[in-house]
């Protein structure tokens, strides 16, 4: 899911960068993004430039397995080498009081329980200990969830 999340971040970024921002192919200054995750996997990708090893051995990690997701790997990958001038990477722990960490992790567990009647099934027990969506709410920093508000209906208001 982080993986996904990221290139959906860059791919929309680069499209649609906001106020004084230039999309691609504009010739205005190229705006600068920094992504925070708490996952090592992609921080370390791309600070530690693992990529330049999966490139190496044919798409093998370290043990010599497949890299997983490299359907996501690839493109994202691709283009962060195009704008990797842009972009920078900064990993934030997890669980750990960050604001904006917890927040969005509340809205990934509030994404994840709306989508559970979905499914015929949970073998992994997924859910079982998430907390129902409209009770996620009361966890959340309203401050910021109003910040997260505010800026949705910013960006929407490109469209």
């Amino acid at each position: 899911m982080e993986v996904w999340a990221v290139l959906d971040a860059l791919e929309t970024f680069l499209r649609y960068p906001g106020p004084g921002g230039s999309a691609v192919g504009t010739d205005a200054a190229p705006q600068q993004i920094t992504i925070v995750s708490d996952s090592t996997y992609v921080v370390n990708c791309f600070r530690d430039s693992w990529y330049r090893g999966w490139f190496a051995r044919g798409w093998k990690n370290s043990q010599k397995q497949p890299v997983a997701n490299q359907d996501l790997w690839k493109p994202l990958i691709s283009l962060y080498l195009d704008h990797q001038s842009q972009v920078t990477f900064e990993w934030v722990k997890g669980h750990s009081g960050n604001r904006m960490n917890d927040l969005v992790d509340a809205l990934a567990v509030a994404a994840a329980v709306s989508q559970y009647p979905r499914r015929l099934t949970d073998p992994a027990g997924w859910f079982q200990s998430a907390k129902p969506t409209d009770q996620v709410a009361e966890h959340v920093d309203e401050q910021a969830a109003e910040q997260v508000d505010d800026h949705v209906a910013e960006q929407t208001s490109l469209f």
